[in-house]
C-alpha cells in the first residue's frame, strides 16, 4: 500500500537525518528509494530529476534562498542585526518582547525559508536571555509562524481561498483566534519564567531617534517586502534591491563611523554570503516533493477514500497529513486535496469549516515534518539537532493540538447550531 510505502521512506529519511547524513544526500536516497520501492527506475528518477529541473519554482526558490542568506550574511557583517536589535528592544522595553516580535515581523517576509532571515535576530536576543541554541530554535519556528492562520499576503491562504472559492477575509476570521493561540502557547511554553533585560528609561527625542535607527538597520528587509507588495515583483527580484541597499547602508556608516568599514569589498562579502549547504537542502526537499507528487496512487488512495463514505475529518487527517508532512509544504496538498473535499459541503459555511480542518491539519504537519525548509534552515544555523528541538515542543505541540480541533469542533457547533 502507497501509505506504507511513503511512511517507510520517512522514517529512513528521519534515520538519516538524526545519523548526521547532510540533508540534501539524505533527501535524494529517499527519493531513489521511494521510486524503487514502488516499481520505478533509473529512467523514472532520471525524469523526476528533469521535472525538478524544469519547475520554475526550483529557480525561484534557489534564488530566494541564495539572496536571503546572503542579505543575512551582510547585515550580520555590517552589524546591522546588532543595531536593529537594540533599537527595537529599545522600542519594546523588553527583550522576551523583542525575541517574540522580531521572527514575526520578519515572517512578513512570506518566502520558503525566510526563517533564516530572523536566525541572527534571535541569535543575539538568545545571549542576552542565556537561552540554549534549541530553545532559540524553537522561539524561530513558533513566532516565524505565529500569522500563518491570518496574514492576508500569505501565498498558502490566498491558494486555499482561491482553489475553494471563498472569501479571503471571511477565511481570516474564522481562523485569527488559532494566531492568538500560537503567541500565547509559544511565550507560556518557552519564555515565561525566563528573566528579562530591560533597558533603561530613556527621553522622547531618544525614543523616536530608536525608530528612526530600527528603520534605517532593518531597511534591506522592509525595502524587499515594500517592493515586493507595491510592485508585484516576485520577491528573489526585490531581494537584490534589498542586498543593495545594505551596502549602501554601510557605506554611509563607513563615511560616518571608521569601525564600520569593511577590509574586503561588497563582491567578495557577496560571495562569502553564499550558503552551499542550504541550497543543496532545498535542491533535496524539491527533488523529494517531485518524486512524491508524481505518485499517482496517492490520489488514487485519497479518491477511494472519499468514494467509500470515510468520514471527511479521518481523509482529511490521513491524506493532508501524510501529503504535508511528507513534503515539508502543505499548499501541494491542498492543492490535491481541495477539490476532492470542497464539494462534499452543502453550504458556504461548511465550505469554510472544511477548509479550515484541511488547513490547520496541513499546517501541523508541515510544521512538525523533518523537511520543512524554515526549520532545516533554523537547525542548521543554530547547529542544533532535530531532538533537542522537539524537546522544545513538548508542551507546545500537544496544546497545538488540542487548539487546533477544539477550535474545530467549536466551529462545527456553531454552523450546524
Amino acid at each position: 500500500m502507497i501509505v506504507i510505502k511513503l511512511a517507510a521512506v520517512v522514517l529512513l529519511l528521519l534515520v538519516l537525518v538524526n545519523k548526521k547524513v547532510q540533508l540534501g544526500l539524505a533527501l535524494l536516497i529517499a527519493s531513489i528509494v521511494m521510486l524503487f520501492i514502488n516499481g520505478k527506475g533509473l529512467g523514472d528518477f532520471g525524469g523526476a530529476l528533469m521535472s525538478m529541473v524544469k519547475d520554475p519554482l526550483t529557480y525561484t526558490m534557489t534564488m530566494t534562498i541564495l539572496f536571503i542568506s546572503i542579505m543575512g550574511y551582510l547585515m550580520k557583517r555590517y552589524r546591522m542585526l546588532d543595531r536593529m536589535i537594540e533599537h527595537l528592544e529599545q522600542i519594546l522595553k523588553s527583550a522576551k518582547a523583542t525575541i517574540l516580535l522580531a521572527p514575526t515581523i520578519i515572517g512578513l517576509l512570506q518566502v520558503a525559508g525566510g526563517a533564516l532571515m530572523s536566525c541572527p535576530v534571535v541569535d543575539k536576543l538568545g545571549d542576552k536571555l542565556d537561552l540554549p541554541n534549541a530553545k532559540r530554535a524553537a522561539i524561530n519556528m513558533i513566532f516565524r509562524h505565529g500569522l500563518f492562520f491570518s496574514y492576508p499576503l500569505s501565498p498558502t491562504i490566498i491558494l486555499a481561498s482561491k482553489l475553494g472559492g471563498f472569501e479571503l477575509f471571511d477565511f481570516i476570521k474564522i481562523q485569527f483566534p488559532i494566531t492568538i493561540v500560537m503567541f500565547v502557547l509559544g511565550y507560556f511554553s518557552l519564555l515565561r519564567g525566563i528573566k528579562d533585560k530591560k533597558p533603561e528609561k530613556i527621553s522622547t527625542s531618544e525614543y523616536f531617534g530608536h525608530i528612526k535607527g530600527f528603520l534605517v538597520y532593518s531597511s534591506p528587509i522592509w525595502v524587499s517586502i515594500v517592493m515586493t507588495v507595491s510592485t508585484g515583483l516576485p520577491i528573489h527580484f526585490s531581494l537584490p534591491i534589498g542586498i543593495i541597499v545594505a551596502v549602501i547602508v554601510n557605506f554611509i556608516d563607513a563615511k560616518k563611523d571608521a569601525q564600520y568599514k569593511q577590509e574586503e569589498n561588497p563582491l567578495v562579502l557577496i560571495i562569502k554570503g553564499i550558503n552551499v549547504k542550504m541550497t543543496l537542502s532545498v535542491l533535496g526537499i524539491l527533488l523529494f516533493k517531485t518524486v512524491v507528487g508524481g505518485l499517482s496512487e496517492l490520489n488514487e488512495f485519497i479518491v477511494s477514500m472519499v468514494n467509500g463514505g470515510i468520514p471527511v475529518e479521518i481523509i482529511v487527517i490521513v491524506s493532508v497529513g501524510i501529503l504535508s508532512f511528507s513534503m515539508g509544504n502543505f499548499q501541494p496538498s491542498l492543492a490535491v486535496v481541495y477539490p476532492l473535499i470542497l464539494p462534499v459541503a452543502t453550504t458556504y459555511n461548511m465550505i469554510l469549516l472544511f477548509a479550515y480542518l484541511m488547513y490547520a491539519v496541513g499546517f501541523f504537519a508541515y510544521f512538525t515534518s523533518p523537511i520543512h525548509m524554515c526549520q532545516v534552515l533554523t537547525l542548521e544555523y543554530f547547529k542544533s539537532s532535530m531532538k533537542d528541538l522537539y524537546k522544545c515542543y513538548l508542551i507546545y505541540l500537544p496544546a497545538l493540538i488540542v487548539a487546533l480541533v477544539v477550535w474545530y469542533f467549536a466551529l462545527k457547533f456553531m454552523i450546524l447550531a
